[in-house]
């Protein structure tokens, strides 16, 4: 017949108590977590329309805006711009501005066409009167939106964001 030897239980019990003390422990209290609302980010579409007046002065005017969730991966360099092109800012309740985005001149095109002997060619023209969309992202502290010319920072066209 075998005998339990004494010292191989004592440190198997000892684990085991000390198994159950340390689950069965005090419990913390959590720090109550900060709930903060994460705005997902939108991106807003806006069509205008623009003509040249006959002293060549520009009208913008804003036909539609749309709002859609998203996130846009790249924007123009405002290094890049030109007389001609136009700046569309997004402005905050204090008129500081958030964002900028140029937008090249949409009163002169350019097309890229092929000649008989199969030569790709480029032809820019002007033009008197057009709409053109613009996208881009949407600053979430954004009241409204104002498009300048990016020469000389003429307002052309200030609307409310939706």
């Amino acid at each position: 017949m075998l005998k339990k030897h004494p010292l191989k239980l004592k440190p198997l019990k000892l684990a085991f108590v000390l198994l159950l003390i340390f689950s069965c422990g005090g419990t913390k209290q959590a720090a109550p977590l900060k709930t903060e609302t994460i705005k997902s980010p939108k991106i807003i579409f806006l069509t205008y329309s623009i003509s040249k007046e006959d002293d060549g002065k520009k009208m913008v005017e804003l036909l539609q805006q749309k709002i859609v969730e998203g996130k846009i991966k790249t924007s123009e360099s405002m290094e890049n711009g030109k007389p001609g092109d136009l700046v569309c800012k997004q402005l905050n309740s204090k008129s500081e501005v958030l964002a900028t985005t140029l937008i090249k001149d949409p009163l002169n095109k350019t097309v890229e066409f092929s000649t008989e002997s199969m030569e790709f060619q480029t032809k820019s023209f002007s033009i008197e009167k057009t709409m053109f969309t613009l996208r881009m992202q949407l600053h979430h502290h954004a009241n409204n939106i104002t498009i300048s010319t990016f020469a000389d920072n003429k307002l052309l066209n200030k609307a409310k964001i939706d």
